[in-house]
């Protein structure tokens, strides 16, 4: 891995996100900017300092399921550039289930596939698949 130097110097940054919905269709997008490079010694990329950025997109659809219980499906692909000191995957895609199981109480499956930064970037040039099970009781 990577030895990263404490941030001395803040670097400014972008950012963008953005909700739509027709019905029960959703579409969410989000990116993030460095407005410019890290030092070297704080956030490496190749020769020089990195100037990461990050994406995602996502498309969901709301729909009742089980009796009528309120569910959703999603699809989704993130991103990142130059990004490989910080750990992040290159790229990921996900998709996604969700349902109610009871008041205050939800269930939501999600399947995800990422591809690490190839070996000329830094990178392992390996991927991995993920899956998340998760009860989420809110009160």
């Amino acid at each position: 891995g990577y030895v990263v130097a404490p941030v001395r110097d803040y670097v400014p940054a972008y950012a963008i996100h953005g909700i739509y919905r027709v019905g029960p269709w959703s579409l969410i997008g989000e990116y993030l900017t460095a407005a410019d490079n890290f030092s070297a010694a704080e956030l490496p990329w190749k020769t020089g300092g990195a100037e990461p950025g990050a994406y995602s997109l996502e498309v969901g659809y709301d729909f009742e399921a089980f009796g009528g219980r309120e569910s959703n499906i999603s699809i989704g692909i993130q991103g990142t550039q130059e990004a490989v000191a910080l750990e992040l995957p290159e790229d990921k895609w996900l998709a996604a289930f969700s349902t109610t199981l009871y008041q205050n109480t939800s269930l939501a499956i999600e399947y995800a596939s990422a591809d690490d930064y190839s070996l000329a970037d830094g990178g392992t040039g390996k991927g991995g698949d993920t899956l998340t099970v998760q009860v989420a009781v809110e009160f």
